[in-house]
């Protein structure tokens, strides 16, 4: 898929299925492999295109601000203090952006981390396809929080 091609729309017409292959033993395929793949399929690339995961990203930040219960679901990520605390030191910088937008941006890319990615993709779907998140995936995403250092 080449660059001016690409829908800034966030895939959601599968659920990531990576982190079952940590139990399997396989020279062919692993759960990193199996990551790396859905990561880009979520952005429905081929390839890595940074500009393109940008404009995805900016499109599931616009879902985020329209729907308050995804916003305070991501707000509970575990790095969500550090995050803050950066941004008091920024604030004092003319060239930040405003400090709540940055902590967005920077959960936004946490979250398609390998600990979270599978499960704030359910919330995304979940955000997408009926404007509210299921118990079900809240808590898969609540979860993996809990599990992270």
């Amino acid at each position: 898929m080449h660059k001016s091609d690409h829908q800034t729309m966030y895939k959601t017409d599968f659920v990531c299925t990576y982190k079952t292959f940590e139990q399997i033993e396989d020279d062919e395929v692993d759960a990193d492999m199996m990551y790396r793949a859905q990561f880009l399929q979520v952005f429905g690339l081929m390839d890595y295109d940074q500009d393109a995961i940008n404009a995805s990203l900016k499109h599931i930040k616009s879902k985020v601000i329209e729907l308050p219960e995804l916003k305070a679901l991501m707000l509970q990520h575990p790095h969500h203090a550090k995050f803050n605390a950066c941004n008091e030191c920024m604030e004092n910088n003319e060239d930040a952006k405003d400090a709540k937008d940055a902590v967005i941006d920077m959960l936004l890319v946490c979250l398609f981390a390998y600990p979270t990615m599978d499960a704030f993709h359910l919330c995304l779907i979940d955000a997408f396809k009926t404007g509210s998140i299921l118990e079900t995936n809240r808590e898969k995403l609540l979860n993996a929080y809990s599990h992270m250092n």
